[in-house]
């Protein structure tokens, strides 16, 4: 006689003697495990070219077993990769490799049809009765792997190479309306907003952080793919110090490389350099000697030096 018995996934299959009530017949006892469970799958990209999702990049299957590896040794093609795994999201073409018996590499060959899969949102499901355990003698694995983890590459955004204020009219010397901020990147960025687009106050401190205030108000825009001016329109009350000022460009700004590859900058640079205009101060257009009294013709107590500017003074004491 026999008797089928499921319980926790495991299947037992009891058999006994002749089916009577001797309590002397003997039973055996087979049971089939639960297949192999997905513990983890990790995304990285070994040359770290770039921050997306690419040719080159890879997802790491790891099992909690050893399985009996479908495909085989040597390289898995997708339609191999297809008898035995499926995807939430579109990845492409991969191939894959069996590094271990519990460890599976998958490789992008083509992104061609990729949504592409989300960090944290993606999972890979196995299906069909193919992966079992190392000996084949578990239940076919149904397992679902929990989210994806890793990234894609952490290629950095672009780095601010220089911060430098400048007065374009050189009307004064000093901090005033119509000065500008010119933040310059080592590489073409991505322009968010667009080159020549005129961004307001709003949108600049949504791009970049100062370690003072800069002014009251002021706007922004890009005059190439590398370079950033923010004009003055309403200064503040203290003016921003050469020297000591600081600028970070924020995640939220979303500046990259112009083939939109790498991460967001989050580069810092300062302090700022240059000034706020170098118009020259007022310069001695004559010195004429005289003697009021013309009491002698010789220099003598009372003749007096004459000394005209070019321009009104602020009459120094």
């Amino acid at each position: 006689a026999s008797v089928a018995l499921s319980t926790s996934g495991i299947s037992m299959l009891l058999f006994g003697g002749n089916g009577g009530s001797d309590l002397n017949e003997v039973w055996s006892l087979q049971v089939s495990p639960p297949g192999p469970v997905i513990v983890s799958v990790v995304a990285g990209d070994p040359d770290n070219q770039d921050a997306v999702y690419s040719v080159g990049d890879v997802m790491v299957v790891t099992f909690d077993q050893a399985t009996n590896t479908p495909g085989g040794s040597g390289t898995l093609s997708q339609t191999t990769i297809n008898t035995f795994m499926s995807f939430s999201q579109s990845v492409g073409t991969l191939t894959g490799y069996w590094n271990t018996s519990s460890v599976l590499t998958l490789t992008v060959s083509s992104v061609t049809g990729a949504t592409p899969p989300q960090i944290g949102v993606m999972t890979i499901s196995i299906v069909g009765s193919v992966l079992k355990d190392y000996i084949g003698a578990s239940f076919p694995s149904n397992s679902t792997s929990p989210p994806i983890t890793g990234n894609w590459g952490t290629l950095p955004g672009p780095s601010i190479i220089s911060f430098v204020a400048s007065d374009p009219d050189n009307s004064d010397a000093i901090y005033s309306n119509g000065d500008a901020l010119t933040i310059r990147f080592g590489q073409s960025t991505n322009t968010p907003y667009g080159i020549s687009t005129v961004l307001n106050k709003t949108i600049v401190d949504s791009m970049f952080t100062f370690t003072q205030p800069i002014g009251n108000n002021y706007f922004g825009s890009w005059t190439s793919d590398r370079t950033f001016v923010i004009s003055i329109s309403a200064t503040s009350a203290i003016p921003p110090q050469i020297g000591s000022v600081n600028v970070t460009v924020l995640t939220s700004a979303n500046i990259r490389d112009n083939l939109l590859l790498s991460m967001p900058s989050t580069s810092s640079y300062g302090p700022l350099t240059g000034n706020w205009g170098t118009r020259p101060g007022p310069f001695i257009i004559s010195m004429v000697a005289s003697d009021p009294t013309n009491s002698n013709a010789v220099y003598s107590n009372g003749d007096q030096i004459t000394i005209t500017f070019s321009e009104p003074t602020n009459q120094p004491a």
